[in-house]
């Protein structure tokens, strides 16, 4: 008779995972409206979250083409959220500070286009390149 994985053996699993296989930086930058001005135009803080995580910036296109334009997706990020990091959306934005732990790599800002596996092993993202 098999047993399916219980919640302690799953969990385990995910942290071994981010510790061995995430070892990039990135933040999370997600904005919320916290009211209106003077004028009704919609304040808005954008809050960072950072994370660790694994980034390629040579994305898998053929997993995305059902979803997304793949040639609109520039980069891929897989990682596993912490108790109570909020889940990320659409058009969330992630800049990534540490690449293959190279503490200078600077690979910009990213738009998240399109959200996959949100389940134990994490959140993957395909990502678009933000012109600022």
């Amino acid at each position: 008779m098999k047993h399916l994985p219980n919640t302690q053996l799953t969990g385990n699993m995910a942290r071994r995972m981010a510790q061995q296989f995430f070892v990039d930086v990135a933040y999370i930058l997600s904005d919320k409206q916290t009211g209106q001005d003077d004028y009704g135009q919609p304040e808005v803080e954008t809050r960072e979250n950072e994370i660790k995580c694994s980034f390629t910036d040579k994305p898998k296109a053929e997993m995305w083409r059902a979803v997304a334009d793949v040639e609109s997706i520039d980069a891929e990020i897989r990682w596993i959220a912490n108790e109570g990091d909020e889940t990320p959306n659409k058009s969330d934005r992630v800049r990534i500070v540490q690449h293959f732990e190279n503490g200078t790599y600077e690979a910009g800002v990213f738009e998240i286009i399109d959200i996959r596996d949100r389940g134990t092993f994490g959140y993957m993202c395909a990502l678009r390149k933000v012109q600022i």
